[in-house]
């Protein structure tokens, strides 16, 4: 019986071959053999190989104790992946400076001197541009920040709860961005920040600046609006305390009048000067703030009671002249949203917001 064989078709350039079903299958056997780990390339299960070199595997797997590739779970809705298990998500957790979120908790930076880290001064901040963002009223930590661009300013890597850049609405002018954690808020009234025991407060930048940020409640402190003098310890409870009358009051940022309505009934929301002797280190600013009772500037005046928070002095611009309600200043930018200028009245060395 003649023997069959298998031809195969000639490579262009190659002259054809011959070869013997037998040998055939060795070379088959000898081919699975050599590639004994092919099918493995094949498999897209990863499950159960060896983790690569930097104990890192695939996406959608993770490298556990073992060395060992393994699929990453689904997480629970309010869950998220922390690299080798699921954790509370920190997305909707708002933390007081100098803490950040783990697990979707708060928890202390106990790494000292770094971004994100309670400061009570800038020296207590180590890292390079750092400073310490410092809130007004006191009776709180602030937190070790710098600006930045982007992310990698921030260099989260080399941070235990890695910040990243994210941008505040600013007292003056625009918003500004600082290197903070993920669960330093920024808030605009002070209802953004009660779901986590916090209140709406405002943090010292430099140059002369501040930024609004949920800030630790003062124990003891006085509520916002009620009627008692906050001048002096412990202050109010967001170390938020403007001069109304005779006496002080604990005041709340806003951005329009409806956001005053329901802490504080009859106020309405204007810029107003608060620190405006730089004192402890901080500058004076004008953010918008609830003001009883309404605009005073410009209006006259025989002393200090009959003016508001916005305009809390009873100055005399020129001699002979009337004496006004006007609020202290630095600059004219200061008075920007008054549409006034910075002068030095008659009567006195401080300068004030000059209406026209």
């Amino acid at each position: 019986m003649a023997r069959r064989v298998l031809r195969l078709p000639p490579v262009r350039g190659e002259p054809s071959f011959i070869l013997h079903p037998s040998s055939f299958i060795l070379a088959l056997l000898v081919a699975a053999a050599l590639c004994g780990g092919c099918s493995l390339m094949l498999n897209t299960d990863l499950e159960g190989l060896a983790c690569d070199s930097k104990d890192a595997c695939l996406d959608g797997y993770f490298c556990d104790s073992a060395k060992t590739c393994r699929k990453v779970p689904a997480c629970a809705a309010d869950q998220v992946w922390a690299g080798d298990h699921c954790a509370r998500s920190c997305t909707n957790v708002g933390c007081a400076a100098g803490y950040g979120c783990k697990d979707g908790e708060c928890v202390a930076v106990v790494f000292p001197q770094s971004l994100g880290s309670p400061c009570r001064s800038s020296s207590d901040c180590r890292d390079a541009g750092a400073f310490c963002l410092l809130p007004y009223g006191g009776f709180t930590d602030g937190v070790c920040t710098k600006t930045c661009s982007g992310d990698a300013d921030c260099d989260p890597a080399a941070h235990p709860i890695a910040p990243a850049c994210r941008r505040f609405s600013a007292a003056r002018g625009d918003a500004i961005a600082l290197c903070v954690n993920e669960a330093f808020r920024r808030c605009s009234r002070e209802d953004e920040c009660g779901a986590w025991g916090l209140s709406c407060g405002l943090y010292a930048t430099t140059p002369a600046n501040a930024v609004l940020a949920c800030r630790s409640r003062v124990a003891g402190g006085v509520a916002i609006g009620e009627e008692k003098d906050c001048a002096g310890s412990p202050g109010c409870v967001n170390g938020l305390c403007v001069p109304q009358e005779s006496s002080n009051r604990c005041t709340m940022p806003c951005g329009v009048p409806a956001d005053c309505d329901a802490a504080m009934p009859g106020s309405t929301c204007l810029a107003v000067a608060l620190n405006p002797d730089a004192s402890g280190g901080l500058p004076a600013v004008y953010p918008s703030l609830c003001v009883p009772r309404g605009a005073s500037a410009g209006n006259t005046c025989t002393g200090q009671k009959d003016c508001h928070a916005d305009a809390p002095d009873c100055v005399q611009f020129v001699e002979a002249g009337p004496r006004l309600c006007a609020a202290r200043c630095l600059h004219d930018q200061d008075c920007s949203a008054r549409e006034a200028t910075c002068v030095t009245p008659w009567d006195t060395m401080r300068a004030h917001c000059k209406n026209p």
